[in-house]
């Protein structure tokens, strides 16, 4: 295999107070991507209203979603909930604060891009929902900058991705050729809670999917990252992508196992790889290496390292 493309990274800075110059970042991707064999990335920009969840959230809702977990068989809490029990007053504060770090705004995604020689690809975000003429507005702006995508959060973001408000924006995506990206299954902070993340659960944007045949879709995560249940929706990602054909997985923060089974039930050429590095906390060099080592054959694996996302985007 000569090519491989990582269709869902974010800026290494995510989670740095301080974010570098997007020069630096670009030079220090590319001489990573030369390294381990990466010919191409989509960063994806991060835009979300952090003040949300001091609205939509209450220190009651944490303790249900803890309850449903520990009655799903979990023990497994993530410390930033773990550290909600300590800190009552604090903790909704604390989590509003982490998501404003990781805030990346379109704009430094498109300007690291612009520094790296065509090596990274932007692909945009935006606060939601939005009026009409913002929506246009936006949307047309990010095609002039080169954005190949739009990517929504319905966690970070507190939406329903089939809300008639969005359908907006589906139809001037379509009309500029681009795909959607939806953010499926949790998040980390108060999102891995299932009473948190049900909006990220698939089948809320089977509607949309169906309304517009002409969008496609990447189901990123294939509905299955959960620190508390694995796999917590990705039975539901696998059967909207067999059943539209406007529909493709990804494979960031995917365990192995369920992308075979994901090929499986849908075939090679519905899957994409990525990784979400650098979230995960592992090297980009063992994530690339985990998608292949995947026990495929090669026109398998060409499909999912490269051309599916190839057509997609029509590079």
């Amino acid at each position: 295999m000569s090519i491989v493309i990582d269709a869902h990274i974010h800026d290494p800075d995510i989670m740095r107070i301080e974010k570098r110059d997007p020069r630096e970042i670009a030079r220090e991707l590319v001489k990573d991507m030369d390294t381990i064999g990466i010919e191409r990335a989509l960063m994806i920009a991060l835009e979300v209203d952090a003040t949300k969840i001091l609205d939509r959230v209450s220190y009651k809702d944490v303790l249900k979603g803890m309850e449903e977990a520990i009655g799903y068989g979990s023990l497994r809490m993530p410390p930033l909930i773990l550290e909600a029990l300590n800190k009552k007053d604090q903790a909704i504060m604390i989590h509003s604060n982490h998501l404003k770090r990781a805030v990346t705004p379109t704009e430094r995604v498109v300007k690291i891009a612009r520094h790296s020689n065509n090596r990274i690809i932007a692909i945009g975000s935006m606060r939601l929902p939005a009026d009409k003429e913002e929506l246009r507005y936006r949307v047309n702006g990010m095609y002039k900058s080169g954005v190949k995508g739009i990517k929504i959060y319905p966690t970070l973001q507190f939406l329903n991705p089939s809300d008639k408000k969005l359908f907006p924006l589906y139809k001037e995506m379509i009309s500029y050729g681009l795909p959607l990206f939806i953010h499926t299954g949790c998040d980390p902070g108060f999102w891995e809670l299932p009473n948190l993340c049900e909006y990220a659960n698939p089948v809320r944007a089977e509607k949309l999917i169906k309304k517009f045949p002409e969008l496609k879709v990447i189901l990123c995560h294939m509905g299955a990252y959960s620190a508390i249940r694995p796999g917590i929706f990705f039975r539901e990602a696998v059967e909207l992508a067999k059943k539209y054909s406007n529909v493709y997985l990804d494979t960031s923060a995917v365990d192995p196992y369920l992308i075979l089974s994901a090929i499986k039930h849908v075939g090679p050429e519905k899957v994409i790889f990525g990784t979400d590095y650098p979230v995960l906390g592992l090297t980009w060099e063992r994530l690339l290496h985990n998608a292949l080592s995947l026990n495929i054959d090669k026109d398998a694996k060409d499909m999912i390292m490269y051309s599916n996302i190839s057509r997609l985007l029509g590079i």
